[in-house]
Parts: structure tokens; C-alpha cells; sequence
């Protein structure tokens, strides 16, 4: 089972994050701002990355079993490269 402070942390960081996302969002809608559309973009790929890391805490202290029998704790290197992947991608564009 996951660490309950650092689930609890990666909640709070998930949910503060959807919250400055979707107040960005409106915001752009309201104003018209592209500049404050970028910044919700941001926000929600930050909300993404968050996310991944609760997938990655999840998945990565599940039990050994017999597919897997020096368990699961690698698995949060995979979810790392998935959250860090896009945002390579987005950089190297820039």
C-alpha cells in the first residue's frame, strides 16, 4: 500500500492543480486572453503530470506475484518517462 502522506500529498497537488487549471480556463474565456489560454494549458499539462504520478505511486507498490515476482516498484520508472515524454516533445518544439 502506497505511503498515506505521499498519497495524500499527490492528492492535495492534484487537486490544487485541476483547481488553478479550470479558474485559468475560465478566465480565458472570459477575458479573451491567449496568454491566459497558455497558462491554463500549462496548468492542465502540470494536472497531467500529477496524475501520472498517482498512477505511478499506485501501481508501483502493488504486491509480488507470479508474472511479477520481485513485485511492481519499477513500474514508477515507466510512468516517470510517460510524464516526462510529452514535455520533452513540447520543449523541443518551442
Amino acid at each position: 500500500m502506497p505511503n498515506d502522506s505521499s498519497m495524500r500529498t499527490i492528492l492535495v497537488a492534484l487537486g490544487s492543480g485541476l483547481g488553478v487549471a479550470l479558474a485559468k480556463v475560465a478566465v480565458a474565456v472570459v477575458t479573451g486572453s491567449s496568454a491566459m489560454a497558455a497558462e491554463a494549458a500549462h496548468s492542465l499539462s502540470d494536472t497531467a503530470n500529477d496524475l501520472f504520478l498517482f498512477v505511478a505511486q499506485r501501481r508501483s507498490t502493488r504486491r509480488p506475484d507470479d508474472r511479477h515476482p520481485l513485485g511492481y516498484g519499477r513500474e514508477a520508472y515507466f510512468w516517470a518517462l510517460v510524464a516526462a515524454g510529452p514535455r520533452h516533445r513540447v520543449g523541443y518544439e518551442a
